[in-house]
């Protein structure tokens, strides 16, 4: 997912905060009963509303006992909704209750285990914000639309699920929609039937197993165009992308490399998992993306006709992998979702632009020498910086410390791992992996960096003398942060008159002296030249990864001070007597502050910068991308806030 606001509930953060949800619970945990029995089919009917903004809908659900004596079944849905009816696949009815956002069905008989039952529960009612957006009844350029985003547990806000991650089951939804809109849907579209009272009943099935927070629909006037893509194996694919039909132009741009993106991931991470079905991305109201299994959500913001997003494509698409494919057991594990989706950004900027463009995304998500909040397990928050920026340092350096070869591999065998596909994994799975394909024990570097708060900082001081006709260069590192001492390999390059040697030093101690010759006179030493590890005194280059149009004499100046805390300046010059719309966006795409929106002079101008959201909320520490924009010109600029 690229987002945030609202998210977890661990203090207030912009990408987690439920303020503005009349939905304030902080997490999910499964109930005794949930873990008492298993889902294995999801069968979804929907009505929606859109004058009243209400649902009815039937869920009919296929599951199995994992124990005997199963004489109930919980499941949960938000008591904004309400239940109706239940009945078994028998047509007897069920007692029922519903009361704390559970569901709580009465079976006729208790089940042995392995036995399986059919329930049904029928339901309405108007359903209300939730985590990031739940289901919403909302508008585009004055046409409405229903859409939903349920990660991470939100899915009760609008049907009867169990709503965890790593009980992942096939599903059936059927959608009855307005007249001229069109459904889009997760798997594949298997009936589009018109009704005699004009409106159309969407059916979408979903054969690979997928999570109840990864079930969606989005309903409205869509226009759009397929592709097809082939996959290494020689399959064909369908590709289908939905948009408004004033943004069909702009996604036309912005969504041209998907194809190429799919033809790296394939090689990288193993053959796309659902290439049986589609991948599609659907336009929606909100200012992120989400990975909606096989048809990923894609923010209107994110829209802008010049590509100014096109990571994010990357970044939801590798989802479907990481993710989707093989999915979280529980949500304290999110950076096996965020942490490779991000890495995966970088990867695609390596193999579009080289290694030099992708050395400078991984230093500008390193929040420019400023830490992250947290350890990235238990992420404090959900989805804060530390989980996606953090996260993908952590793969960025143990690609360095095992090679590529292995590092790759590692990637794909995870994904193709017969216990972990269409499954659910934790840590322990992914690092099993990374020491059995290496050869390496990994346990002490995963320990360092997801577990702890922080980063090595180092001082590094050398000197030469000659030793025969060569020279014995001593280096001498010491370690100078506030926390325990990391053990890491490090790059050195020394720089000579005959050219450049590189060496690499283990570094396991608060103070190490070490020295190796070289075969000419030593001009210089650099510490980790290609910046491998993530550390507090990394280069300090700046880095503009935003791209510059050119047509009008638009420049964003650096803000002042940078970092800052708690308010900054941004300074621009206008071209004068045009639309001018400033805007501050977090590192996922989704915009926290609209500063500015005006017909301005030509000149400079100044807009001070309180570190706050639209809401007048106090944002996290973290890096955000100030964002300018006239008609036909948009620049970018990044600016760290520390606190």
């Amino acid at each position: 997912m690229s987002s945030p606001v609202p998210r977890s509930a661990h203090g207030e953060h912009p990408y987690f905060d439920f303020s503005a949800s009349s939905k304030t619970t902080s997490t999910k945990v499964a109930t005794p009963n949930q873990l008492l029995y298993d889902i294995e089919h999801y069968d979804l009917y929907l009505e929606p509303d859109f004058g009243e903004k209400s649902i009815q809908g039937t869920v009919c659900i296929k599951l199995s006992s994992l124990a005997d004596g199963l004489d109930k079944v919980d499941l949960d849905l938000f008591q904004d909704l309400e239940a109706t009816g239940a009945h078994d696949g028998l047509h007897r009815p069920l007692s029922f209750t519903h009361q704390d956002d559970l569901v709580i069905l009465q079976l006729m008989t208790p089940l042995a285990m392995g036995d399986t039952i059919t329930v049904v529960v029928d339901y309405e009612g108007t359903p209300e914000p939730a985590g990031f957006l739940g289901m919403q009844f909302l508008e585009h350029d004055g046409t409405p639309i229903l859409a939903t985003l349920s990660e991470p547990y939100y899915s009760r806000s609008w049907w009867p699920c169990k709503d965890l991650p790593d009980d992942k089951a096939t599903m059936r939804l059927r959608l009855l929609a307005p007249e001229g809109y069109y459904c889009a849907g997760n798997g594949v579209l298997t009936e589009q039937q018109e009704m005699p009272d004009g409106r159309t009943l969407f059916t979408w099935e979903e054969s690979y197993p997928i999570s109840a927070y990864n079930i969606s629909v989005a309903v409205t006037n869509y226009v759009g165009w397929t592709e097809t893509w082939t996959a290494p194996s020689g399959k064909q694919m369908t590709l289908e992308y939905k948009v408004f039909p004033e943004d069909l132009e702009k996604a036309l741009v912005d969504w041209a490399a998907t194809r190429d993106m799919l033809d790296l991931y394939s090689v990288l991470f193993g053959e796309y998992p659902f290439v049986d079905e589609k991948y599609g991305m659907a336009e929606f109201i909100y200012d992120g993306a989400m990975e909606h299994q096989t048809m990923t959500s894609y923010g209107q913001e994110l829209v802008t006709g010049d590509g100014f997003f096109e990571r994010l494509v990357g970044h939801e698409m590798a989802h479907q992998w990481f993710g989707n494919l093989v999915t979280v057991k529980d949500w304290d594990q999110v950076w096996l979702h965020e942490g490779f989706a991000t890495y995966a950004e970088a990867l695609w900027i390596e193999h579009k632009s080289g290694f030099a463009a992708m050395r400078h995304y991984m230093r500008s998500i390193s929040a420019y020498q400023i830490g992250f909040w947290g350890p990235v397990c238990p992420p404090t928050p959900l989805f804060g910086d530390t989980v996606y920026q953090k996260g993908a340092w952590i793969l960025h350096m143990l690609r360095h410390m095992v090679g590529d070869n292995d590092f790759f591999e590692i990637l794909r065998t995870y994904t193709s791992d017969p216990t972990l596909r269409f499954g659910a994994a934790t840590f322990d799975d992914f690092i099993r992996i990374a020491e059995d394909v290496s050869s390496t024990e990994l346990s002490w570097f995963f320990d360092e960096w997801l577990y702890r708060i922080g980063r090595p900082d180092y001082d590094v001081t050398w000197h030469s003398q000659p030793e025969g006709e060569d020279y014995r260069v001593t280096i001498s590192i010491e370690q100078v942060q506030d926390s325990e001492i990391y053990r890491m390999p490090l790059d050195f390059v020394v720089d000579t008159t005959a050219g450049s040697e590189t060496f690499t030093v283990w570094n396991d101690g608060a103070y190490q002296t070490t020295s190796f010759l070289v075969h000419a006179e030593p001009l210089d030493v650099r510490l980790d030249p290609d910046e491998w590890v993530l550390r507090w005194n990394q280069t300090d280059d700046t880095v503009t990864s935003t791209p510059h149009l050119d047509g009008y004499s638009l420049q964003l100046l650096p803000n002042t001070p940078n970092p800052f805390n708690p308010s900054t300046t941004l300074r621009f010059v206008a071209p004068g007597e045009l639309p001018v719309q400033l805007r501050i966006v977090d590192a996922r795409g989704r915009t926290v502050r609209h500063a500015l929106s005006a017909v301005l002079s030509g000149g400079l101008h100044e807009w001070q910068w309180q570190g706050k959201d639209d809401q007048g909320r106090r944002v996290a520490s973290g890096v955000y991308t100030v964002i300018i924009e006239t008609p036909g010109a948009r620049q970018g600029q990044h600016i760290t806030l520390v606190k």
